[in-house]
């Protein structure tokens, strides 16, 4: 630790700066200074951990020196030494709160025990203060964790009182349980070429880049991902389709959402229905992810909102028409079969079933009926159940 030795008097100045062994006590660097103004100088550039002032002095005191002092410097440790039991000089030593007061004549022995005991506290208070920074990096790492813990639990129908408290705890953000709230589902698409095995790399950076967005700290927002992987944003207040509804906040968004993401990436967006009430956000994050399915459709490169959809009909398999696509195969009438494909497509866009799981699983069925009769012609070899996880892999992570 570094020494400030301040005094007029230059045999008191060497006094105590070649008669006290100050590495024994921490102290591995010493300077002195003549004067306050002096001082002021030394501290400005090598910035002093612990301050020996003597009080009275020329041009500046010791006590104005230690006052301008503080002005840039809170943490240093100030002792002062004085001929003079004045009050008044206590009390500015109380108020620029010094470490200790020391009259004179000088005893060292007295001078080296208030100046170990600054070294001490100095250390206690640089380690409290190391100790505060690792855990505030601690929780700013962790922070977009926390909201996603937080953003799950609200998507989850059945919001606890407690979700409802934490959001109004200084950690967390000041929602009012009886406010509106708008949700966003986007869900995320790579080129085949490009599909990660584990998402959760760019996950984790994305939500990062999203809690740092000024925007979002504007607005409010809590965003997370939910357990299918869909990025789950939560905006307090209603927003709709309509610029009167402050569609634009969603659109500016949007478009920072769409500049974070690799070119090789697709986002589909749905924006829910705004909903009343912390209880109720599982219902606007239902007809979000309905309207995100519904870009399933359009291929759209925008958002769809939940007012887009129509009346959408489930689509079931039709076992007479797969069993029919199955014996036209056999017959090698390639136009009929790919006949049946238009048709089964047209039909799945007409009906619109948000479940999309179940409209690529039908296509799944064609496909594999298709390798099971190239097998039997020869074409291909039988698909393994390994094979057909792997084709159903591929097929549920491209759009």
């Amino acid at each position: 630790m570094r020494l400030l030795i301040v005094d007029d008097e230059e045999r008191t100045r060497e006094l105590l700066r070649k008669h006290i062994a100050w590495v024994e006590i921490g102290i591995t660097e010493v300077q002195t200074a003549r004067n306050g103004q002096d001082a002021l100088q030394v501290a400005g550039q090598w910035r002093p951990d612990i301050v020996l002032c003597d009080v009275r002095m020329p041009k500046m005191d010791g006590i104005e020196f230690a006052k301008r002092l503080r002005w840039t410097d809170a943490t240093c440790k100030i002792i002062f030494l004085s001929g003079y039991s004045d009050k008044d000089y206590l009390i500015s030593a109380i108020q620029l709160k010094a470490a200790n007061y020391i009259e004179k004549p000088i005893n060292l022995d007295i001078v080296r025990g208030a100046v170990e005991k600054a070294v001490e506290q100095r250390r206690e208070e640089d380690e409290r203060v190391l100790t505060e920074k690792r855990l505030q990096s601690s929780y700013d790492q962790s922070l977009p964790f926390l909201k996603q813990d937080i953003v799950r639990r609200l998507i989850s129908e059945g919001t606890s009182r407690e979700i409802a408290q934490l959001l109004s705890t200084q950690h967390s953000l000041p929602y009012q349980a009886d406010g509106w709230f708008t949700v966003m589902a986007v869900s995320f698409y790579w080129s085949p070429t490009q599909l990660p095995e584990d998402p959760a790399f760019l996950q984790e950076t994305l939500l990062k880049q999203l809690n740092e967005l000024p925007l979002m700290m504007i607005v409010g927002a809590l965003c997370g991902f939910d357990a299918i992987n869909w990025l789950i944003v939560i905006l307090p207040e209603a927003y709709g389709s309509s610029y009167r509804d402050s569609r634009q906040v969603l659109d500016q968004l949007y478009s920072e959402l769409k500049q974070m993401l690799d070119s090789q990436i697709k986002m589909y967006v749905g924006v829910g229905e705004p909903v009343k009430g912390l209880q109720h956000i599982h219902r606007a994050y239902r007809t979000a992810y309905e309207a995100g399915n519904l870009n399933f459709y359009y291929d759209s490169h925008s958002m769809c909102f939940v007012n887009d959809i129509g009346q959408p009909q489930a689509f079931e398999i039709d076992r007479e028409k797969l069993k029919n696509y199955r014996e036209i195969l056999r017959k090698g009438e390639v136009d009929e079969a790919n006949a049946i494909i238009e048709a089964w497509a047209s039909c799945a866009l007409q009906q619109q079933d948000l479940d999309i799981v179940r409209v690529k699983d039908t296509f799944f069925q064609l496909l594999l009926v298709t390798l099971e009769v190239a097998a039997i012609q020869g074409i291909t070899e039988q698909a393994e159940d390994e094979e057909r996880r792997y084709i159903w892999k591929e097929i549920d992570r491209i759009p």
